[in-house]
């Protein structure tokens, strides 16, 4: 039985950067987890309808259905490598709902001519702390 495409007017998509989902793939150790946390983010930026939003760890960990010391982790590496700014705010000294920003992505090269992440010279290699030396992009 065949099922028809699934067309826009058939309700919300929520859209995502594939040279970002390419520069997780290249720079991130734990690459899985961290394209969950940014998916998640995306569809949150897309429920705003703004690449700027307010929200609960708890809603990123419903979204991407990780735990909270692992979304929390995974939003380090995203922040660590310039998809993401992260604003923790507080309010009489408890922390409320962090204002995040997807940011446009300035990863150039290692992708192939089909947009595929290919395999990174040692010198872009994966991030695996945050004092190492590649830096932000």
């Amino acid at each position: 039985m065949s099922h028809p495409s699934r067309t826009q007017r058939d309700g919300p998509w929520a859209w995502f950067d594939k040279a970002s989902m390419n520069k997780i793939r290249v720079r991130c150790e734990a690459a899985p987890s961290c394209m969950a946390v940014y998916l998640a983010l995306c569809e949150l930026a897309s429920d705003e309808q703004s690449p700027s939003f307010c929200v609960t760890l708890r809603s990123i960990m419903a979204k991407s259905g990780l735990s909270r010391r692992t979304v929390l982790a995974r939003l380090h590496d995203l922040e660590f490598i310039g998809l993401v700014e992260i604003t923790r705010q507080f309010q009489a000294g408890e922390q409320q709902p962090s204002a995040y920003r997807l940011l446009r992505c300035q990863f150039r090269g290692y992708l192939d001519k089909g947009g595929s992440a290919t395999i990174a010279p040692p010198s872009a290699r994966k991030v695996t702390h945050p004092l190492h030396p590649l830096g932000k992009e």
